[in-house]
C-alpha cells in the first residue's frame, strides 16, 4: 500500500517533520499506532485514513497542531518520549461526514482548492464515509437525454446550483433555476477530482442513486407509467412540486440501473448508493395497502442500485422518520426494509441529539445502521450543541451493545463551532467516555498554545451555558425579519458574558495566537448580538429609531470584527460563486442564488433560515431592514419586508474591509459596549411571569385539537404570549389552527409568531369568558409532549404597573 497520499498531506500542512509511515496488517477496524523507534516517529495504519488519523494525533500531542476551517497552528515541536508507544482502534467501522444539506449550505460554490483542503481536514480527523453529491447532474442529464428528454425539456426540472440539495431529495424542481451548462459540466470535472483523492485516501464515497423522482416532461413521453405529484414543500409555489414514480412501474427499475451504470462510466464504479425516497414528503397510498407499496419501493431501490452495481450498498437517512414521525410508524418502517436483506442497506440515524431512531425502531430490525448527531441547520453560527452529550453518548451506546456499524456527523452546515466538531471526531475514535474538563485544556492548549486557571475557569463556564443545549435553527433576533413579535432563539446568562469578560481581560497575554484572536472575536460577537436583540425589540415598542442607533453602532463593529475569522465573509462567498461563471449574466445569476439563499430562501416559512454571522451580511442587511423597519414604524407606512429583501437581493454586493489597527483594543470597546448596555437593560425593573394553563401529549395519533379556558389567567392584560413548550421529541407539532374565543365568538385565528409562539392582543373586558381552540396536525405530530404557558411581561414605571407581551431574547 502506498502512503503517497497521507505524505502530501503532511507537505501541505507546510510540517518539515521527520515521520515515517508503514502499513499495520490489521484487516479489522481503522487502526493507527504512534510509536518511538530508536528516535524515530513512526506512525503505523491499516490504511490512508487510519494512519492519517494517526498522524494527526501525533501532531496534535507533541507539536501543538490544530487544523480547522478557520486555520492552522504549529506552537511547539516535541519528540516522542523514549518507548512510547500508542495504538488506538475506533469501534466503527465507519465515520460518515456530511448531510445533503451541506451541499447546498456550505460547499456549493467551493473550487478545487476549499475541496483539497476540506478533503485534507476529512483524513486528518479520520472520515472514511464522506458524502460526495456534486456533479450528478451531468449523469442525470445524460441518462434523461437517454430516454428521450431534452436538455431543454429538463430546464424546469433541475434548480438553481444554490438549491440542489432540496432538488436531489425530491423536494423541488426548477426553482431559483434553470441550471447552466457550464455549471453542469464544471461540476463534473470537479466531482472526478474529489472522487479520485477520496480513493487515494481509501475513503468509501457515498453518491446518489434513483429515488423515483422524475423530470415534468416524463408523463408526457411516458403516459402509461404511474406518476404522483409530491406534496407542496415548504408552502412554496405549486410549480416547484415533484413528480414520482410508482413502484409498480416497470420503468422504476430501469431508470436506476440505466443511471447507476452511467454514473460509473462517468466517475467509475462507487459501492455507497444514497436514495431517501420521502425526505420531508409522506407517500401517497395509491393501492389501498401503504405496507405493501413501502415495501415496493424499498425492494426497487434496493435491486434498481443492484442491477446497476451487484455490489452496491443502499444507504439511505432516518430524518424522514422523525420529520413525519406520526407516519413512520414500526410497521412502516419495517415494511421499507422488509423486503432487502440486512446486508444491504444502511440507516443513518441522522439527529440522536433529539430523536433516538434506533431505539423506537427496535434497532431498525436487525439492519445496518449509523450512529449520527445534525448539530448544525443552516449554516447558523451561534454557540450550540451539548457537548457533555457528545462526550458521553458513544459509550451509552457502545455499552449497551446495540452495535452501529458506524458513527455519523451530518451537519447542514459547516465552518462553525470548531470545537464541537474536534470533540465528535475524537469520540469517533473513543470507546470510552471523554473527560469534558480534561479534553477541553487540551484543546485549547493545542488551540492557543498554553492555558492558565483564568481561561480554564471562562471555558468551563462556556460549556455549561453556551454548550450545553442543541437546538435547531438558532439565530439571533436581529437576524430574523423586523417585528414587534420578534423572537431571538439565542440566549445566554450572565455567567456566560462574565466568562467572555474574562476571555477578552486575556487577550493580551495570547495576542500571538489567530485561532484566541478568532474565539474572542465570536464570543464578543454572541454578547454583543443578545444585548442588540433586547435594546432593538424595547426600540420597536417605542418606535424610536433615534435610540436604537447605539444597537446600530454595535452591529457594525461586529460586523467588522467578524471579517477577520476566515470565511465569514459575504463578499467572499459572493465572489466565491461568480467565480463559476463565464458570463456576466451567469455570475449575477449565481450571486442571485448565492444571496437568496442565506437571506429569503424561498417563502415565508424558511425565511432567514440559513441566517449567518458573516461581514457584510451584518451590517448590510440585518441592520439595514431593521432601519428600513423603523423609518416605516415611524412615518406609518407598513414596511413590504419582500419587496425590501428582493431588492436588496437583485443589487450588487459591495462589501468593503474595514481597517483595524488595534484589533485586541477594538474588540475590547465592543464587549464593553455591549456589557454597558446588557447591564442597563438587566437592570430595568421587570418581572416575566410565566403561567402554565395545560399540557399536550401525542399517543397513537389520537389528539386532535384542545380547548382551554384562559379567562382567569388574563384578567387585566392586553397582551400577552401563548407559548407551546415541548418537554420531550425534538419538532413541536404543527398546528395549523389557533382560534382566540370571548363568550364563545371567535375573535380571530391567530398567525404563529415563532416556533410554538403565538402572540395575541385584546381588548380585555371584565366579565368576558375567554379561551382557545387549538387544532393539530397529526402529520407533523412526531410523538412530542409539553406544556402550555401563558406568557407576559410585569413593567413598573413611575410606580404604575402594566402587563405587556414578554419579547423573548
Amino acid at each position: 500500500m502506498s502512503f503517497n497520499s497521507a505524505i502530501e498531506i503532511l507537505h501541505r500542512l507546510t510540517c518539515d517533520l521527520p515521520v515515517r509511515f508503514e502499513l499495520l496488517d490489521d484487516d479489522g477496524y481503522d487502526v493507527f499506532e504512534i510509536e518511538n523507534v530508536n528516535s524515530d516517529t513512526v506512525i503505523r495504519g491499516n490504511n490512508n485514513i487510519a494512519t492519517t488519523r494517526g498522524l494527526y494525533e501525533y501532531l496534535r500531542e507533541f507539536c501543538g497542531f490544530s487544523f480547522t476551517w478557520s486555520g492552522q497552528n504549529i506552537s511547539t515541536t516535541n519528540s516522542l518520549p523514549a518507548n512510547y508507544f500508542k495504538r488506538v482502534q475506533s469501534p466503527y467501522r465507519y465515520r460518515l461526514y456530511m448531510n445533503m444539506c451541506t451541499f447546498s449550505y456550505s460547499t456549493v460554490w467551493w473550487d478545487w482548492d476549499k475541496w483539497q483542503r476540506e478533503l485534507d481536514w476529512m483524513a486528518l480527523h479520520g472520515i472514511n464515509m464522506p458524502l460526495a453529491l456534486i456533479g450528478q447532474e451531468y449523469v442525470w442529464q445524460k441518462a434523461w437525454n437517454m430516454l428521450g428528454i431534452s436538455n431543454a425539456q429538463l430546464e424546469d426540472f433541475f434548480t438553481g446550483p444554490a438549491y440542489l440539495a432540496w432538488h436531489r431529495s425530491g423536494n423541488l424542481n426548477g426553482f431559483a433555476g434553470p441550471l447552466p451548462q457550464n455549471w453542469i459540466e464544471g461540476q463534473c470535472k470537479l466531482q472526478q477530482k474529489i472522487l479520485e483523492r477520496m480513493r487515494q485516501l481509501d475513503m468509501n464515497p457515498v453518491v446518489q442513486a434513483f429515488s423515483g423522482y422524475v423530470p415534468n416532461e416524463f408523463a408526457k413521453f411516458y403516459p402509461n407509467e404511474l406518476v404522483s405529484k409530491s406534496q407542496r414543500w415548504a408552502e412554496l409555489d405549486d410549480r416547484y412540486r415533484t413528480n414520482l414514480l410508482a413502484p409498480q412501474s416497470p420503468m422504476f427499475r430501469e431508470i436506476s440501473e440505466l443511471y447507476i451504470k452511467q454514473y460509473s462510466e462517468t466517475y467509475g464504479a462507487c459501492k455507497y448508493y444514497l436514495a431517501d425516497v420521502f425526505h420531508e414528503n409522506r407517500p401517497q397510498d395509491i393501492n389501498g395497502n401503504i405496507s405493501s407499496q413501502l415495501a415496493e419501493y424499498g425492494e426497487l431501490i434496493f435491486k434498481g442500485i443492484k442491477a446497476g452495481n451487484p455490489d452496491g450498498i443502499w444507504v439511505t437517512q432516518g430524518w424522514s422518520f422523525y420529520f413525519n414521525g406520526s407516519f413512520w410508524t414500526n410497521d412502516n418502517v419495517q415494511a421499507l426494509f422488509s423486503r432487502v436483506p440486512n446486508d444491504e442497506v444502511i440507516i443513518i440515524d441522522l439527529c440522536n441529539e433529539k430523536f433516538q431512531g434506533w431505539q423506537k425502531f427496535d434497532e431498525f430490525y436487525g439492519k445496518k445502521w449509523i450512529y449520527s448527531f445534525v448539530h448544525n441547520f443552516g449554516g447558523n453560527d451561534p454557540l450550540n450543541g451539548d457537548l457533555n452529550l457528545f462526550a458521553q453518548s458513544h459509550k451509552k451506546i457502545l455499552d449497551a451493545n446495540v452495535n452501529p456499524i458506524g458513527f455519523g456527523i451530518s451537519p447542514e452546515g459547516i465552518g462553525n463551532n470548531e470545537i464541537v466538531y474536534e470533540l465528535l471526531t475524537d469520540a469517533a475514535w473513543n470507546i470510552g467516555e471523554i473527560d469534558l474538563e480534561k479534553w477541553t485544556e487540551s484543546y485549547c492548549k493545542t488551540r492557543y498554545g498554553r492555558y492558565n486557571p483564568r481561561l480554564k475557569e471562562a471555558w468551563n463556564v462556556i460549556i455549561k451555558t453556551g454548550y450545553s443545549k442543541s437546538n435547531a435553527n438558532i439565530r439571533h433576533g436581529f437576524q430574523s425579519r423586523p417585528s414587534e413579535k420578534n423572537i431571538s432563539m439565542v440566549g445566554y446568562n450572565n455567567g456566560f458574558f462574565s466568562a467572555v469578560k474574562t476571555i477578552v481581560e486575556l487577550i493580551d497575554e495570547f495576542e500571538e495566537s489567530n485561532f484566541y484572536i478568532y474565539d474572542a472575536i465570536e464570543l464578543t460577537a454572541q454578547c454583543a448580538g443578545m444585548v442588540c436583540d433586547r435594546h432593538l425589540q424595547a426600540c420597536i415598542g417605542e418606535k424610536n429609531i433615534d435610540k436604537a442607533l447605539v444597537a446600530f453602532d454595535l452591529l457594525s463593529r461586529i460586523d467588522a470584527l467578524i471579517s477577520l475569522i476566515p470565511h465569514r465573509s459575504l463578499g467572499e462567498w459572493v465572489a466565491d460563486a461568480r467565480d463559476n461563471a463565464n458570463t456576466r449574466d451567469e455570475a449575477d445569476f449565481y450571486e442571485n442564488n448565492a444571496k437568496r439563499l442565506l437571506t429569503m430562501w424561498g417563502g415565508k416559512i424558511l425565511a432567514d433560515y440559513a441566517a449567518r454571522m458573516w461581514s457584510g451580511l451584518i451590517k448590510g442587511f440585518y441592520a439595514e431592514r431593521f432601519k428600513q423597519y423603523f423609518k416605516c414604524l415611524q412615518s406609518g407606512k407598513e414596511f413590504d419586508v419582500c419587496a425590501w429583501e428582493e431588492n436588496w437581493i437583485n443589487s450588487k454586493t459591495n462589501v468593503k474591509p474595514v481597517k483595524i489597527d488595534d484589533v485586541a483594543a477594538y474588540i475590547k470597546q465592543t464587549y464593553a459596549m455591549a456589557e454597558t448596555l446588557h447591564w442597563e437593560l438587566g437592570n430595568q425593573k421587570q418581572q416575566i411571569n410565566k403561567i402554565k394553563i395545560g399540557t399536550w401529549a401525542f399517543e397513537d395519533n389520537a389528539l386532535k385539537s384542545l380547548n382551554l379556558d384562559i379567562t382567569k389567567y388574563i384578567l387585566g392584560i392586553q397582551k400577552f404570549n401563548i407559548h407551546f413548550e415541548e418537554t420531550a421529541k425534538y419538532l413541536l407539532p404543527k398546528i395549523s389552527k389557533f382560534y382566540l374565543y370571548e363568550n364563545q365568538e371567535i375573535l380571530g385565528n391567530i398567525q404563529e409568531t415563532g416556533r410554538g409562539l403565538f402572540f395575541v392582543e385584546l381588548d380585555f373586558k371584565p366579565g368576558a369568558d375567554y379561551g382557545i381552540e387549538v387544532v393539530f396536525d397529526n402529520d407533523e405530530a412526531h410523538g412530542s409532549c409539553g406544556s402550555i404557558l401563558i406568557e407576559y411581561e410585569i413593567k413598573e414605571d413611575n410606580k404604575k404597573t402594566s402587563a405587556e407581551c414578554i419579547v423573548r431574547s
